[in-house]
């Protein structure tokens, strides 16, 4: 059910950090990827995690990437069936629980550092389990406490199962496990991250707000769709509430912890989905089969029969929808904007300053972030710059051209990378074709890059930039008062980064001054392209306003 390529573009993210790390062998004191807020500390709280997936695939290509996050999520399903057995569930009862979960955590097994979750929850939760019996597993505790600090933020949670692993040790024995749980909050500090784990925990928790107004991984599975991807997530909390409190005498703390920090964090965010097999599955299970074994058999033979039934229904449902599901890999696609990320990396002057799109960061880190001083944006989705910075961006600056002007001159922006159709900077978008500061550079129908008028975009413009057209297929503005030899020049610039755009002009160009035949032929011609262009309602609404289509 998971992707063998990499489709998810935070990946990207992940990597470009990983590169930086394995470059510099350190982390810098400032962020040398961005420039809209100098003086925030830089900081990555993922940083071992980062550097071990860009060594994979440095060695084993994207492939060998996809493969290796596949065996860390099969590894962390095999530790969550052992630890239910721990807990005393059947193995074919969390198995099949298990299962159940992979249509919703399947696409989300990508080289993103929160897959380490799936192994360093369950061991970590056997090492808990038997830590009241066993004392070496404190030392166990200790180096994994260290390694999840290193690898992910959500490292506090290891310091709730060691709190419910103190809670039932005899008083006498509690000494090394205390000991742990008071340097447990400083183990970033013997990393790299060291106090930017907690500022980004912090901002994470104060800016909750933003990231869920803007980013879907964000939003509460209770306010997003999916529903049928998501539904164990509500059987599994309301069967493992049910269970668990008519096992409520019996139970222990670290699985009644598992199951309570699990549910709160699968439904606050659809980032964690991840985490409903290693947290509430194993307790469920197991709370679940102690309830069963006091059941009658006639009880307990109706309720495997129906489960079974559901289980299989649900999993092949899930296989068939895998099946059915386009996969794209991020470093080949070219719908985003690659194509424009990989133009400013070949032809964008050394220290320009770019303004972007938020989600269009992590391929400006990987592609034209090899050397970070030579191209730096405005800010991307690794939220080091905070959720206020992001905020203002979006609802103060993108909607306000004269914002974005003082902006411009605050920072010395000197490009600007936006989306044709993105929903929060059309109005951005409006005012630098107008405008005379800024002359269109690229266009490849998906995206636009403008560049400033200054000498540091000299070399750029006389090569590139376009002095006529407009990027948009309303081709009504050629109607009137345009040079015919300037728009020629700027259709064989054009044929270098859209082919597709350039023929769709000359083809409305040949219905407006052409015979009978060469009409006939550019409406053919236009006919068959259609679907393909991202803009196509623009091109009817000028065809129309011509009479081309009837």
């Amino acid at each position: 059910m998971a992707p063998h390529v990499v489709t998810d573009a935070d990946a990207l993210s992940r990597l470009a950090m990983g590169r930086l790390l394995w470059q510099q062998h350190m982390l810098p004191a400032s962020d040398p990827f961005t420039f809209s807020a100098p003086g925030v500390r830089f900081g990555n709280p993922e940083w071992l995690g980062d550097l071990g997936l860009y060594a994979v695939h440095s060695f084993a290509g994207e492939h060998g990437l996809a493969l290796f996050v596949i065996a860390v999520a099969s590894l962390g399903y095999a530790l969550a069936l052992w630890l239910a057995t721990a807990f005393g569930a059947r193995a074919t009862t969390s198995l099949a629980l298990l299962l159940c979960t992979l249509p919703a955590a399947a696409p989300r097994i990508a080289p993103r550092n929160d897959i380490h979750l799936l192994w360093l929850v369950p061991l970590f939760g056997l090492l808990a389990w038997h830590a009241p019996a066993r004392r070496g597993c404190v030392l166990g505790m200790a180096a994994l406490a260290w390694l999840w600090a290193s690898l992910h933020s959500s490292f506090l949670l290891g310091a709730v199962l060691l709190a419910a692993a103190i809670w039932e040790t005899p008083r006498r024995s509690r000494g090394p496990a205390l000991v742990l749980l008071a340097i447990y909050p400083a183990l970033p500090w013997l990393g790299l991250s060291g106090r930017s784990t907690y500022d980004q925990l912090l901002d994470h928790l104060v800016g909750a707000p933003v990231y869920r107004a803007l980013l879907s991984e964000w939003m509460s599975p209770l306010t997003s769709g999916g529903v049928l991807a998501i539904l164990p997530l509500y059987v599994f909390s309301v069967l493992g509430t049910l269970v668990l409190w008519s096992e409520s005498q019996r139970i222990r703390p670290v699985p009644l912890a598992l199951f309570v920090v699990g549910c709160v964090l699968a439904y606050s965010s659809r980032r964690f989905l991840l985490v409903v097999g290693c947290m509430i599955v194993p307790p469920t299970a197991a709370a679940f089969d102690a309830w069963s074994g006091r059941t009658s058999a006639s009880v307990r033979r109706f309720v495997v029969v129906i489960g079974t039934l559901c289980v299989l229904s649900y999993c092949a449902l899930g296989a068939a929808s895998s099946a059915r599901r386009t996969v794209a890999s991020v470093f080949e696609r070219e719908a985003g904007p690659a194509p424009a990320v990989r133009f400013m990396a070949d032809h964008a002057p050394a220290g320009s300053r770019i303004a972007n799109a938020f989600d269009d960061g992590p391929w400006l880190l990987w592609l034209a972030g090899a050397s970070p001083q030579r191209l730096r944006h405005y800010l991307d989705p690794r939220n080091n710059l905070g959720s206020a910075v992001l905020a203002r961006y979006v609802y103060e600056i993108l909607p306000d051209p004269s914002a974005f002007e003082r902006e411009v001159q605050r920072l010395g922006i000197t490009l600007t990378l936006l989306p044709v159709h993105g929903v929060r900077t059309q109005s951005l978008l409006r005012h630098l074709v107008s405008s005379r500061e800024w002359r269109l550079a690229y266009w490849d129908g998906r995206y636009v890059l403008y560049a400033r008028e200054a000498d540091v975009n000299r070399e750029l413009l006389d090569s590139f930039g376009y002095r006529v057209l407009r990027p948009t297929l309303d081709l009504r503005y050629l109607e009137h008062g345009v040079s015919h030899a300037e728009l020629a020049r700027d259709l064989t610039r054009l044929e270098r980064q859209s082919t597709l755009h350039a023929d769709v002009i000359r083809a409305y160009l040949a219905l407006r001054d052409g015979d009978r035949e060469r009409v006939r032929r550019a409406a053919e011609f236009l006919q068959k392209v259609w679907p393909r262009l991202p803009d196509a309602v623009e091109l009817g609404e000028a065809l129309r306003a011509r009479g081309a289509i009837e």
